[in-house]
């Protein structure tokens, strides 16, 4: 009927997946062009020299990280229950709220109260939007492609990640380069907010056309949906053993890997470099993360063909050796911190962190059976990526690498790496049954 329904119909499998894969990139630029915006929206509202204008900062950028579990205790049943398709679109209608929302939020002339109180709505439904979109997105892209390419196609989904991490800094530090100062701060900011608009408004017209996936249309004929999927999760052993274990052997370790690779070290290169300034740093930062986002593709790739069990014990042992390092040298300032050293150092550890990353959907995919998997695949997850990957951002702003060096965060992340690597080395079996 329309121009979109008539397009999607002459596409291959492979390219509606890929582009329903548009969805999931504009949750990511939101979640990280909102954090990145956080100091000019509460400037305005709080003085950015005052005591309490930290605190402010502080409990709004946990609180993106935060509302995640939450939201997938809540709200990712909703996927087992009603299907992919249907929640697709409710996450993007979720995060088409706050967006608008957060450009349209007015900052002058209204109760700071009443501005903070929009502002922590915006991010809890950023949150839950997030939370909703990821499950969704993995398990109808997982469930929609042939088994012997599974891990390739939720590479992709996983690749969405730090490509949108990589849009926002993009869009945020060229709004600033081209257009200066002023209007970045005048207006130039709502603009940043508003530009995922036109790719929410056409990722969701694509998907409307887009059939339930095969799996879940399956288990609706069988009558073998599950009624109450969070009961049926956590009444059965074997199910909660699997949770338990992809969070800690997993999940965890990919998470801390991740935030300490995407927010951490860039952080403490700003404040330890002295011979570059914020944004030729952050160009560097971004040139790292187009050269190894492909790696997260390449590494779900390389689960359809190798055991999951070889992946992770390469993955976090490569993370381990080049990440402890790292940090090690920069600690005891063994590194000039000069643009080439810069650069391979972000390239060396996002190359770890993304490594680790891309194979990860797939195997919570393979872990869990299909009347409860989008639950299943939430809630380790953003458990995981929430708390203790927002643990790496409460350390970077409660222990700031220039005072009190790199000590707690190489500790935070050398306990839970090596657990990791430990439960994959002794307990995790050779060959994983993959669920239908």
């Amino acid at each position: 009927m329309t121009i979109l329904n008539k397009l999607s119909e002459s596409f291959t499998f492979e390219r509606i997946i890929v582009l329903t894969l548009g969805g999931t990139l504009v949750h990511w630029y939101d979640f990280y062009i909102i954090s990145f915006l956080l100091v000019e929206i509460l400037g305005k509202i709080v003085d950015p020299s005052s005591k309490d204008f930290n605190s402010y900062l502080l409990i709004f950028s946990y609180l993106g990280f935060a509302i995640r579990p939450l939201g997938a205790l809540l709200f990712s049943r909703y996927i087992d229950l009603y299907g992919r398709k249907v929640t697709f679109s409710w996450s993007l209608t979720l995060i088409a709220f706050s967006t608008i929302s957060c450009a349209l939020l007015p900052l002058m002339n209204l109760n700071v109260i009443l501005v903070l109180a929009l502002l922590i709505l915006i991010r809890v439904v950023q949150g839950i939007s997030l939370s909703v979109e990821y499950a969704s997105a993995l398990t109808y892209v997982s469930e929609s492609t042939p088994s012997q390419n599974r891990g390739f196609y939720s590479g992709l989904v996983q690749s969405t990640a730090p490509l949108g991490y990589a849009l926002a800094l993009l869009i945020f530090y060229s709004t600033k380069l081209l257009f200066g100062l002023n209007f970045m701060d005048s207006f130039g900011w709502r603009i940043t907010v508003l530009l995922g608009l036109p790719l929410i408004y056409l990722t969701k017209k694509i998907r409307h056309t887009l059939p339930e996936s095969p799996v879940f249309e399956a288990l609706k004929k069988t009558q073998a949906l599950s009624t109450n999927p969070l009961k049926e999760v956590f009444n059965n052993p074997q199910i909660i053993k699997n949770l338990l274990f992809s969070l800690f052997a997993i999940s965890i370790p990919q998470a801390i890997t991740f935030y300490l690779a995407h927010i951490y070290l860039s952080n403490y290169v700003i404040q330890k470099s002295l011979l570059m300034n914020k944004d030729d740093i952050q160009l560097l930062l971004l040139l790292s993360l187009l050269l190894t986002w492909p790696i997260t593709v390449m590494s779900g790739h390389s689960s359809d063909r190798f055991s999951f069990k070889k992946i992770f014990t390469v993955t976090m042992s490569a993370a381990a050796v080049v990440i402890l390092s790292v940090f090690y040298l920069l600690h005891h300032n063994l590194i000039n911190m000069n643009a080439f050293n810069i650069f391979w150092i972000f390239t060396l550890v996002f190359t770890c962190s993304h490594a680790i990353y891309g194979a990860s959907g797939n195997y919570l995919f393979s872990k869990f059976p299909a009347n409860v998997r989008a639950t299943c695949i939430s809630l380790p997850y953003h458990l995981a990526n929430g708390l203790f990957g927002g643990g790496v951002f409460l350390i970077n702003f409660c222990y700031p690498a220039k005072i009190y060096s790199t000590i707690p965060v190489v500790i935070y992340f050398g306990i839970f790496i090596l657990l990791g690597l430990f439960l994959v080395i002794f307990f995790e079996k050779e060959t994983v049954e993959k669920y239908p």
